[in-house]
């Protein structure tokens, strides 16, 4: 690939942050990976004080596929929810919590709820609406007990709504269960609460290039690392 001034300019910049804004399929991965090359072969850094991050399981592969075809192995690639729930386990350890991934036992739990509060009958169990609305949450980082994000349409009054989400984080608490949205705020709760953990990544990942990030809780997430 043959990069423009621009491109050529971030690969050659080490030090410092740097910013690149380009539109999808204009080469910024293989920019970070030239980067990457640069850096390690150039420059004297360890591959393993390097973390590239990214969004998807999908970039992921392409970051470190590419990264084998310039032959560099070594360095940290994840995706950000990957990388988030190995710090939780860092700090917790791999007995605290289980990954809910069971989708029929997560609607299960939400109708008992449902019909608990007297909101509905096992017919007729909004679980989209529902788990949207946690979800919805979960991206603006609210705990149960806090201020909620409403949107226009909802099954229930706001009222009921956050009954339902207190109920079903007061489930998966007692259960030990842990979903893939609760990681990223789960790992900036480990920063405010365990500074050594944080220390002992700052220390660890000595250059971090972000491919893509998106949310709110993506950009916590490096601000407290970071």
């Amino acid at each position: 690939m043959i990069f423009n001034r621009q491109q050529q300019e971030a690969i050659n910049s080490i030090e410092g942050n740097i910013s690149i804004i380009a539109s999808a399929g204009s080469g910024k991965t293989t920019m970070l990976t030239h980067r990457i090359k640069n850096m390690t072969e150039n420059h004297g850094i360890s591959p393993s004080s390097i973390l590239a991050v990214t969004f998807s399981r999908k970039a992921k592969d392409n970051i470190l596929y590419k990264l084998e075809e310039l032959g560099i192995g070594g360095v940290h690639v994840e995706t950000f929810h990957s990388l988030a729930l190995k710090m939780i386990f860092s700090a917790y350890g791999t007995n605290r919590f289980q990954v809910w991934t069971a989708q029929w036992e997560r609607e299960k739990i939400v109708g008992d709820i449902c019909i608990s509060l007297h909101l509905c009958s096992s017919d007729d169990v909004p679980y989209n609406d529902i788990f949207s609305f946690i979800a919805l949450q979960k991206v603006n980082m609210r705990k149960p007990t806090e201020i909620l994000v409403y949107p226009d349409e909802l099954p229930f009054e706001q009222k009921d709504m956050q009954a339902v989400y207190v109920a079903y984080e007061k489930e998966k608490e007692q259960r030990g269960y842990i979903e893939f949205d609760d990681f990223l705020n789960m790992t900036n709760e480990v920063f405010d609460t365990d500074p050594e953990t944080a220390k002992m990544y700052r220390n660890l990942f000595q250059y971090v290039l972000v491919d893509e990030f998106q949310d709110m809780d993506c950009q916590h997430f490096f601000r407290q690392l970071f």
